[in-house]
């Protein structure tokens, strides 16, 4: 289970999306994310760009943003979601 609360309440919702935008559920579940209780990024990290994350400015290109907005989900794609997501 997700330390992400987005991501553990819609589990099933985020689920689906993948599914009907042919993105890989499994990808979206185990990349970094950085959250809070209004959105959720998803995001890619390349390893040949180093190690230590924030703490050594290591980039991790967002993939895929997911906001929670009047109680619904909204995702919105990135340049990237079909480079690292796509099935």
């Amino acid at each position: 289970m997700s330390k992400c609360k987005i991501i553990n309440d819609h589990r099933a919702e985020i689920e689906k999306y993948c599914e009907d935008n042919r993105l890989d559920i499994h990808k979206v579940l185990s990349f970094p994310k950085a959250w809070d209780n209004e959105f959720v990024f998803i995001q890619h990290h390349d390893p040949e760009k180093g190690q230590g994350g924030l703490l050594k400015e290591v980039p991790a290109a967002v993939v895929l943003k997911i906001e929670k907005r009047h109680n619904r989900l909204e995702f919105e794609q990135t340049e990237h979601t079909r480079q690292y997501l796509a099935l």
